[in-house]
């Protein structure tokens, strides 16, 4: 009897690496013929900025402000990435600062953590973009505001 179902197991387990071996294949050819119909030059890939916050209310809004003015659009113009900020329960003004910039600019998205909810995974569970940057909001980068535009082209080449 174990050997019955030792076999059935291996043939489940062979049939499901099958499966995978053959959506891993199909992926791979959709990504050859979108760069063949010409959607590789010139596509950008839709990016989440997530940042977290915690009694931020000094910073916050030269960052968010910063991050908003991101040069990265498609040739429409539209903006390609969209800029998420999870606060971690900030007693501060934080999150009222927040609020008023959401309703300024839709690309910004903002979120309370929920208590014993961890703000990453909570962010990263609503981000949406085909690549994910994590910001630490300590630590802002000096280049210019086309940095993230120039880390995804220089990722994805396009």
């Amino acid at each position: 009897m174990p050997g019955i179902i030792g076999a059935g197991t291996n043939i489940v387990v062979q049939t499901l690496v099958l499966i995978l071996a053959c959506y891993g294949f199909i992926v791979a050819l959709g990504g050859i013929w979108h760069r063949l119909q010409g959607g590789g030059r010139g596509y950008k890939p839709f990016v989440s900025i997530l940042l977290i916050t915690n009694n931020d209310e000094g910073s916050i809004e030269g960052v968010v402000r910063w991050l908003l003015q991101l040069n990265y659009h498609d040739s429409a113009g539209a903006p390609r990435y969209e800029v998420l900020v999870v606060d971690e329960g900030s007693r501060d003004q934080t999150y009222a600062i927040l609020e008023r910039l959401a309703r300024e600019n839709p690309v910004l998205q903002v979120r309370q953590a929920r208590e014993g909810e961890s703000a990453y995974e909570r962010g990263l569970a609503l981000c949406r973009g085909d690549v994910i940057c994590l910001l630490d909001l300590k630590k802002r980068p000096r280049s210019s505001t086309s940095s993230v535009g120039q880390v995804v082209t220089g990722l994805f080449g396009c």
